[in-house]
């Protein structure tokens, strides 16, 4: 499948994460490791340090649930996911975990405001999670897990994932990013066609979106412009955009579309700029949904209890 992601994207996407206090610059620090021997040493880094987060919480709740509480295992737990969550850089993940170590750090243990941090690092954890997901756009490396060694670990795992998909599945609606023709296409997946809505978007980002771009790029480069063949790249590019739900696409297509007369170019700097977008916007959508598609495959795969 053809990629539409670009170096733009990806800075965007890192700068994101920052700003949103997702992460900071020992995040950077570690990408910073890579080099052409090891490509994909902060990826595989933060791979190993999802897998590992679970454990941590899995301890907590633990020593919460033993009687009398175990506050030795508590405190340990805590520790070491604040340390855990510090260098990796994980910010809002590691702000959660110290606000819940106030609590245990008093002399009478607060037992409710712990019980709601853990709720809060379960909530950082999964944003951290879905937001690499989609940095990185590949599946996070699967670790063998000793599921045996804490009570409930797959269901809270599958709760997880569970609650990645519908984030970002809510995220892509709410960046206006695909619009209610996507839900109306999701509604024809059953047990016969679970990945029906992932096979119409392959169609669409390996076939019909790269061959009407070509399209539009060689009329543009045609001398004169070839405007008869360019509107009908945008009307064919706006038909199957609007068919799928990419809101976005479908924008740009129609502000590059008011660039263009019935015979005549009106705006040719206009024209070439709203190409670019909608590019962007293709490579914006190609990269969020990828791994929401990979997620939905996992829960498919995920072993059944």
């Amino acid at each position: 499948m053809e990629r539409y992601l670009m170096v733009p994207e990806i800075a965007t996407m890192r700068q994101s994460l920052i700003d949103e206090g997702i992460i900071d610059e020992r995040f950077r620090a570690l990408e910073q490791i890579q080099d052409a021997k090891n490509e994909d040493f902060a990826n595989g880094a933060f791979s190993m340090f999802l897998t590992m987060i679970p454990y941590g919480v899995e301890d907590m709740e633990i020593a919460m649930q033993a009687s009398p509480m175990n506050v030795d295992l508590l405190r340990e737990a805590i520790r070491k996911l604040a340390l855990r969550t510090a260098n990796f850089g994980a910010k809002n993940l590691n702000n959660a975990v110290m606000l819940t170590k106030v609590y245990v750090d008093e002399e009478k243990i607060n037992v409710e405001g712990v019980k709601e941090g853990i709720k809060v690092i379960k909530q950082e954890y999964v944003t951290l999670r879905a937001r690499l997901y989609a940095y990185y756009e590949v599946p996070f490396s699967e670790f063998r897990l000793k599921s045996d060694t804490f009570i409930d670990l797959n269901s809270w795992r599958m709760d997880s994932l569970h609650q990645e998909i519908a984030s970002m599945r809510q995220s892509l609606f709410d960046e206006g990013l695909v619009d209610d023709q996507f839900d109306v296409l999701e509604q024809y997946q059953d047990e016969e066609n679970p990945h029906y809505l992932e096979e119409i978007f392959t169609l669409f980002f390996s076939t019909e979106a790269p061959e009407t771009v070509a399209d539009m790029k060689q009329a543009m480069e045609e001398s004169p412009n070839n405007v008869f063949k360019l509107r009908d790249a945008l009307h064919k590019l706006k038909g199957s955009s609007a068919s799928v739900g990419a809101k976005k696409v479908n924008n740009a297509i129609i502000l590059t579309r008011g660039h263009i007369d019935e015979e005549k170019i009106k705006n040719v700097k206009g024209v070439r700029g709203g190409m670019d977008q909608i590019k962007r916007e293709l490579a914006t959508l190609q990269a969020r949904l990828t791994p929401y598609f990979e997620l939905l495959k996992r829960v498919d795969a995920f072993p059944k209890q």
